[in-house]
């Protein structure tokens, strides 16, 4: 019995000690430094231009998967922001001329260089299925990062 115990006692006794250093390196040790914020900083996407946008019908087409009509989307993009432009996601949108019920749309994601205050171009296909009806498009900036 005076065995058990001591085997006992001196377990207890070395879990302590160990356990104190561990606490007290803890204790020394800095604080972990803080996690940076994965998302990087945007634009206003007010800040960004588009203008002389132009739509047009491709001559090519897909014999699989997506078969909606191929269209060249172009035009050029202004900066006016103080940051230079790496990324612009642009939305397109078809709507009827008569009611503006959307019919289509697609999703633009131009990767250029645009130095503050100056004006790049793009051109880029998209697939969409505009309406019988008399139709237009039209687009939006979401989002704008800078290089």
């Amino acid at each position: 019995m005076n065995r058990t115990s001591l085997c006992i006692g001196s377990l207890a006794v070395l879990l302590l000690v160990v356990g104190c250093d561990q606490f007290q390196d803890a204790a020394k040790a800095p604080p972990p430094a803080p996690v940076a914020n994965s998302a990087p900083a945007t634009i206003n996407p007010q800040l960004i231009e588009i203008f002389d946008g132009e739509m047009r019908k491709s001559s090519a087409f897909r014999l699989s998967g997506d078969l909606r009509p191929i269209w060249i989307v172009s035009g050029r993009i202004r900066n006016n922001s103080s940051s230079e432009l790496g990324h612009v996601t642009v939305r397109i949108n078809v709507t009827g001329k008569a009611t503006s019920d959307q019919f289509d749309g697609a999703t633009l994601k131009i990767d250029t260089d645009i130095p503050p205050g100056s004006v790049g171009s793009f051109t880029r296909d998209i697939q969409i299925m505009p309406p019988t009806v008399p139709w237009a498009w039209s687009y939006d900036i979401v989002k704008a990062v800078p290089k």
